[in-house]
């Protein structure tokens, strides 16, 4: 047997192969398990009441920054540090999704949240997809700090589940955080980092375990509906 022949034997087989298979499509990413926080948090803008064992890390031109999750079942708990930037305007933010199915729909919709705390005033901003590639602003109840040192900088979120209908009785969610617009406009980095900030798809699956139902919320009088403003 030639080496082209076996070559396009083995190439026939190989789609004939993958043809008589059903399609099935591998998860994104490896799903992302939040624990409940082993101790109070002080909302501050400081990462040390965060337990270790709920960090991820990535890349900043070489340097590292990290994010820890936690949940206290009625909001999730976000701190994410990182290397100090240099932009004004420049912002750390948490997006998050109730899409699971990756083919529902391509970009942010309405229910899908990107949630802002630009660094160097400490002010908030709230955004919800507009379903074709881009946000608008919203109004939600939700809380952020942020803390500005030597080397670096943090932001921490308390985001309530039912406020943004996210993660309640243990239901998946999508989530992804970022330093954006670090050094310089659109300087952005991501984790996952090929995250793409206005399609849920790329966010990481995460789950939330002995979070409470919406009817045993203790927040659940805090603005449950939200209202869009352009």
């Amino acid at each position: 047997m030639s080496t082209l022949f076996a070559h396009r034997l083995l190439f026939g087989l190989t789609l004939l192969f993958a043809q008589t298979l059903p399609m099935t499509i591998p998860p994104r990413h490896q799903e992302l398990h939040i624990p409940t926080a082993q101790q109070p948090t002080t909302l501050d803008g400081n990462c040390v009441d965060f337990d270790n064992n709920s960090v991820i890390t990535w890349s900043e031109n070489g340097q590292m920054s990290k994010a820890f999750f936690a949940h206290d079942r009625d909001a999730l708990l976000v701190c994410i540090q990182t290397p100090v930037g240099q932009l004004y305007e420049r912002w750390i933010g948490v997006y998050l999704s109730t899409q699971i199915d990756a083919q529902s729909h391509e970009f942010a919709q309405r229910d899908d949240w990107s949630l802002h705390v630009n660094m160097p005033l400490g002010h908030t901003q709230t955004q919800v997809g507009d379903g074709i590639g881009n946000y608008q602003n919203a109004i939600a109840v939700w809380q952020g700090q942020r803390t500005l040192g030597e080397g670096q900088e943090a932001a921490e979120f308390r985001l309530p589940l039912y406020g943004l209908h996210i993660g309640e009785c243990g239901r998946p969610f999508r989530i992804a955080v970022a330093h954006q617009w670090v050094n310089a406009v659109a300087e952005d980095y991501f984790w996952p980092d090929d995250a793409a900030f206005n399609k849920p798809a790329t966010w990481t699956v995460a789950t939330m375990t002995n979070t409470l139902c919406p009817e045993n919320l203790t927040q659940r009088l805090f603005v449950p509906l939200f209202f869009y403003s352009d």
